[in-house]
């Protein structure tokens, strides 16, 4: 049977990649600032709020 290198480079990138991932979502780290502001503003959205995003993204 042969080793195909690229693909055992490529199996393993994907696997380190997926590792890397749930470990940064198992850290329960916190969120950054405007992470927070979007997820408070998902889940109680004020009009101050919307509007910041509006003016802020032109």
């Amino acid at each position: 049977m042969k080793f195909n290198t690229q693909r055992i480079i490529l199996y393993f990138t994907i696997f380190v990649g997926i590792v890397a991932r749930f470990l940064q979502y198992f850290s329960n780290r916190g969120l950054w600032m405007d992470e927070a502001s979007l997820a408070l503003g998902v889940i109680n959205p004020t009009v101050p709020f919307l509007n910041h995003y509006l003016i802020s993204s032109r």
